[in-house]
């Protein structure tokens, strides 16, 4: 295997699951299309090179390259290409007329991206106002978005219910956390349980430039960020306020899965989660859920980086290797086998062995 085949970054939404090799080499496994075609195995993404990001929505994906492309791919009903047209796209296309981008992150069916520039842009479907414009009109091309810090640098993309975590350059570099779109379970962090079509400051208790939020991440029905001191706070499931979660105290990152389980990577590099558990998904050893206290995931002591599917989890670890459990129903945990549920974590094939 050559120095630079290690894997560096992971996204997974429904039944799909991709990785970035340090050589910049794109590669997929689980379901591979909208129909049930799928693979067991970590399978290249054609037509794609020097990757430094990707992000996976329902049936689609947009990726980021070295030179600050954007390239998406897959499902388009709702415009989510970019390319101002409703086709599905077998091959990655660039979205056009954008400055250089550096972060992506794809929802259900709507699309954000940050630009170089500190710019934000979103486009696809629209139907709760997640596109941050006013309008719940979808859109095939990027529109950008106005915030309500200026200057404001965004640092992190969460999307769902859309949420951003920014600086804001002008009050001591104070870290702010952004929402719009769905909020009828609060996920979005506003009273009334409204949807927002505007971008909107959501504050959370004790925050300050110390404390304050330092990760988020955005699901269906509840979003998530980790403060300053490594603590996690969640809203929604019908309240707007967030909520402290006890058991942890060292968080590094959180991720909300589509179906609102929660995982946190923390300075110790263990992996600790919380939510349903049918398949397996909380990596515990069992199928029994655990509905708000975090249970620890097996294994695991070297984690860097947490993404979640429907039903399945995968950790990016410090040495490069990705792991996952849960659901397999269609490959998703990219060991080879299908139809095999893991409550443990189990390591994803090498493309390159």
């Amino acid at each position: 295997c050559p120095n630079d085949c290690g894997w560096v970054q992971i996204s997974a939404h429904g039944d799909t699951s991709y990785g970035v090799k340090a050589n910049g080499t794109l590669w997929r496994w689980g379901k591979t299309d909208y129909l049930m075609s799928f693979v067991t195995r970590p399978v290249q993404v054609a037509g794609l090179s020097d990757v430094v990001q990707v992000s996976a929505g329902s049936s689609f994906a947009c990726a980021v390259k070295a030179d600050h492309s954007l390239w998406c791919w897959g499902n388009n009903d709702h415009g989510q290409m970019g390319i101002d047209t409703t086709i599905y796209q077998d091959d990655p296309v660039q979205v056009p007329i954008l400055p250089p981008i550096v972060e992506v992150s794809a929802g259900l069916s709507h699309v954000c991206a940050r630009a170089e520039n500190g710019t934000f842009y979103c486009w696809g479907a629209n139907d709760n106002g997640q596109l941050g414009n006013g309008t719940t009109t979808e859109g095939h091309i990027r529109i950008p978005i106005s915030l309500p810090y200026a200057p404001f640098k965004m640092e992190q993309i969460a999307v769902n219910t859309s949420c951003i975590l920014g600086s804001d350059t002008s009050v001591m570099h104070a870290h702010h956390i952004i929402c719009w779109g769905a909020n009828d379970e609060g996920q979005a962090g506003v009273s009334p349980l409204n949807d927002l079509l505007y971008p909107q400051v959501i504050s959370l208790p004790g925050a300050d430039a110390g404390t304050g939020p330092r990760s988020v991440a955005a699901g269906s029905k509840r979003s998530c960020a980790v403060k300053g001191f490594g603590d996690v706070w969640c809203w929604g499931n019908a309240h707007a306020d967030a909520l402290s979660i006890s058991g942890i105290s060292n968080a590094l990152d959180v991720s909300v899965s589509s179906e609102d389980n929660v995982c946190v990577t923390t300075t110790q590099g263990v992996i600790k989660c919380w939510g349903a558990n049918a398949y397996g998904q909380l990596g515990d050893g069992t199928t029994i859920d655990s509905s708000s206290t975090p249970v620890q995931v097996q294994i695991i002591d070297n984690g860097r980086d947490i993404t979640q599917g429907a039903h399945h989890t995968c950790a990016l670890t410090w040495n490069g290797q990705i792991w996952c459990w849960g659901n397999n129903s269609v490959g998703q945990l990219g060991n080879g086998a299908y139809m095999t549920h893991q409550s443990t974590p189990t390591q994803v094939t090498d493309p390159y062995e």
